[in-house]
């Protein structure tokens, strides 16, 4: 997804990020994280053993909602788990 430059610049101020997954039984599963955004990519770490990470696997369909009180930006995708170093994190 290309993000516009208004978007870009919001999601450059540093909010928290509220990510919602479907579990296996199709109810929501929603966690509140830290988000870095690099070019058109948000990217936000969490532990590999994480619910998150089993339902992303199970079901890549993501929403991801930015908020500050007064304004907020929600983006649905697809999400790509990837593995990193541990010595990274």
């Amino acid at each position: 997804m290309t993000l516009s430059e208004t978007r870009r610049s919001y999601l450059n101020e540093r909010h928290y990020a509220i990510i919602a997954t479907c579990n296996s039984d199709g109810s929501i599963q929603q966690t509140v994280v830290w988000y870095l955004l690099e070019g058109d990519t948000i990217r936000f770490n969490v532990a590999a053993s994480s619910v998150k990470v089993r339902n992303l696997r199970q079901n890549p369909t993501i929403s991801v909602t930015i908020a500050d009180g007064t304004r907020y930006l929600t983006l649905q995708g697809q999400a790509m788990v990837e593995t990193c170093d541990p010595d990274l994190r």
